[in-house]
């Protein structure tokens, strides 16, 4: 009579111990994360209420000034990360527009304020925001430019106006991304 196995025992303990290494990796992994927040974190949350400070370091884009542009469209979102990793809120701006023709130079190269101010609560050195800005600049000939902008931000990249009344982020605008609708 011919013996045939119906499973391969050892083949059952390596897959056995895999998965045992792995779940114990992870485990490691959320133990440093969550002693990194630790060692990082504050005694007392910070409170801010932030919004995006536009700064046009170039504004020629294509053979168009972007100063010239009829208006400037804007719309975005965005969140806050609590430890480096874990989501902790989110917020889409309401789509809006300015208009570059009243628009001072000195404000126009040194930032001028968009969109609402959001409030968020920085309680790590690790905590940060992400935002995405996508921007839309239409010409009186009907030429249209749209561009987006990301970053993240950092409790010590969040400013304070000088009457203290505004705390905002650097959003700067440069020729390299803007597309030709």
């Amino acid at each position: 009579m011919k013996k045939t196995r119906d499973f391969n025992f050892p083949f059952l303990l390596f897959i056995a111990l895999l998965f045992v290494l792995v779940a114990c990796e992870k485990d490691s992994d959320e133990d440093l994360e969550r002693e990194e927040c630790e060692a990082t974190a504050w005694s007392e949350a910070k409170h801010y209420d932030v919004m995006p400070k536009v700064r046009v370091l170039v504004d020629t884009i294509n053979g168009f000034c972007l100063k010239d542009a009829k208006l400037i469209g804007y719309d975005g979102v965005i969140s806050k990360y609590y430890c480096k990793n874990n989501i902790s809120g989110t917020f889409h701006y309401t789509p809006s527009q300015f208009y570059p023709e009243f628009i001072e130079e000195e404000y126009w190269t040194g930032g001028f304020l968009i969109a609402e101010a959001y409030g968020f609560n920085f309680q790590n050195d690790l905590d940060y925001l992400d935002y995405h800005i996508t921007f839309e600049a239409v010409f009186d000939d009907f030429n249209i430019f749209h561009a987006s902008f990301d970053g993240e931000v950092m409790y010590n990249d969040i400013y304070t106006s000088i009457d203290e009344l505004k705390q905002f982020f650097y959003v700067d605008i440069n020729s390299t991304y803007w597309i030709q609708k």
